[in-house]
C-alpha cells in the first residue's frame, strides 16, 4: 500500500505517458504534504478506519451529528476514501490501495442482489402509495390510499436495462463500520410480497 508505520512512501514513477504528473513528486511540498496527511489517515492508530477496513464518518467515538452516534460510516466517508486512494495513486501510480478500496466497498457497503429483496418486483409504472402526512406524530403511521396517483418512475426502465436487474448498485448511507456482516442481513428480512 506504500505505507510504513503511518508514514506514506511515494512509489517509483509510472510509465512515461504518467511520469510527467509524478516526475518531481519527491520535491514538490504539496505532494509531499499530501503523503503526509495521507500516511496519518490511514495509520492505524489514527482511528479513521474501522478493524474491517471502512473509514469513520468521524474518529470520535461519541457525537450526534446526522446519522452518527460515534464510530458509524457514510456512503460519503466510503466515497471520499475511493477519492483519497485515486490522488494517491495519481502521486505515487500505485493503485493497489484504489482497488482495495473498492473492493471493501463492494463487500461491505453495496449491497447484494439477497440484500434487495424486493427489487424483482419494483414497478415503474406504479413506484410508490400515497400516505399522508400530518401534523402530529402521534397520528401516524399513515394509512397508505392507493386511489391517489403518483405516476410514473420515467428512469428505472433506463438504469435496469444495461445490467437486467431492478437491483440498485449503490452504497448503503449509514452503517455501522464495527458489524459489516450484520448489516447487510437486515434487507433480507423483507418479503417481496410487500410490493
Amino acid at each position: 500500500m506504500g505505507l510504513s508505520q503511518g508514514a506514506a512512501v511515494a512509489a517509483p514513477a509510472g510509465p512515461a505517458a504518467c511520469g510527467a504528473a509524478r516526475g518531481n513528486a519527491a520535491d514538490d511540498p504539496y505532494t509531499q504534504a499530501f503523503l503526509t496527511q495521507y500516511g496519518e489517515i490511514k495509520a492505524a492508530a489514527g482511528g479513521y478506519f474501522s478493524p474491517e477496513g471502512l473509514p469513520y464518518h468521524s474518529v470520535e467515538t461519541l457525537i450526534v451529528e446526522a446519522p452518527d452516534h460515534g464510530h458509524e460510516t457514510t456512503s460519503e466517508a466510503v466515497s471520499f476514501w475511493m477519492s483519497l486512494e485515486a490522488a494517491y495513486e495519481r502521486v505515487t501510480g500505485d493503485w493497489a490501495p484504489f482497488n482495495e478500496a473498492w473492493a471493501v466497498a463492494e463487500k461491505t457497503i453495496v449491497p447484494h442482489h439477497a440484500d434487495q429483496a424486493t427489487s424483482d418486483s419494483y414497478r415503474p409504472g406504479a413506484p410508490a402509495i400515497y400516505a399522508p402526512e400530518w401534523q402530529l406524530p402521534s397520528d401516524h403511521p399513515s394509512p397508505m390510499d392507493p386511489s391517489v396517483p403518483v405516476g410514473t418512475d420515467p428512469l428505472a426502465t433506463e438504469l435496469a436495462a444495461p445490467y437486467d436487474t431492478m437491483d440498485v448498485y449503490g452504497m448503503h448511507w449509514p452503517m455501522d463500520p464495527r458489524a459489516p456482516a450484520h448489516w447487510p442481513r437486515a434487507p433480507r428480512r423483507a418479503s417481496s410480497s410487500c410490493a
